[in-house]
């Protein structure tokens, strides 16, 4: 009988995390912030593209 009431809480468990998650997406999709926030990660791959030698050689010293 501890079995089967072992099961069936962990089945619960896992069927309240997963609405859980699934009410978390929902609203995530819906959130304004987070929709802001995923445009500036868009830009940065175009920000990679710099040359970053231009930017460290600034900081590293010469071994002429």
């Amino acid at each position: 009988m501890e079995d089967e009431n072992a099961k069936r809480r962990k089945a619960a468990r896992r069927n309240y995390n997963d609405a859980v998650r699934e009410l978390a997406a929902f609203v995530r999709k819906r959130d304004k912030r987070v929709i802001a926030h995923q445009v500036p990660d868009a830009v940065l791959p175009a920000q990679a593209e710099c040359p970053a030698s231009s930017h460290t050689s600034f900081f590293l010293p010469e071994h002429s």
